[in-house]
């Protein structure tokens, strides 16, 4: 009579492909862990939040020149959103992760500019609001555009400060021995 032997270890881990180890600050795990907790996923599936991220940073688009970003799954929110109204095609959102800043055509998904400086941000948004002077309802855009060239300053905060909430608190840095 012969036995087979029992594997008593259970099913284990999915088979995704090979392992690769990699190392994080302190700083982006505790980014990783921000964007998992987000997307209503546990710390024990930081491996699948990684390939994610990895997938889509891989398809990302150059900065500048990309088509259709979807920044959502970059772990960015919105920051500001500037339509003629609520559901019009048109308009200019700016996007942050807590670290890039990226200004979008509402109604193309193209991406007017990547930069991690909130000024330069902000620029690009106030020229890009002006172009639609020419448009239906786009007397709001440009007006909206030339409020945030009248007061740069103030736009500039609101995207530093808007794009630093996104981050999760930072934990005082530990002291080595």
């Amino acid at each position: 009579m012969t036995t087979a032997k029992r594997d008593l270890r259970g099913p284990g881990r999915p088979d995704v492909g090979k392992k690769v180890e990699v190392r994080l600050t302190d700083e982006q795990l505790g980014t990783v862990d921000h964007i998992a907790r987000r997307r209503g996923r546990s710390l024990r599936d930081r491996a699948a939040v990684l390939r994610e991220l990895v997938e889509r940073g891989l398809g990302c688009p150059a900065p500048g020149r990309g088509r259709d970003l979807i920044t959502e799954h970059l772990g960015a929110a919105v920051l500001t959103r500037t339509l003629v109204d609520d559901g019009a095609p048109y308009g200019i959102d700016v996007y942050g992760d807590g670290t890039n800043l990226w200004v979008v055509d509402h109604e193309d998904g193209n991406v007017l500019a990547h930069t991690d400086r909130p000024r330069f941000a902000a620029l690009v948004q106030a020229f890009a609001l002006l172009e639609f002077a020419d448009r239906p309802g786009g007397t709001r855009l440009a007006a909206a555009g030339r409020a945030i060239l009248d007061d740069l300053d103030a736009q500039e905060r609101d995207l530093r400060h808007g794009n630093r909430d996104l981050l999760p608190p930072r934990e005082p840095n530990a002291v080595r021995r």
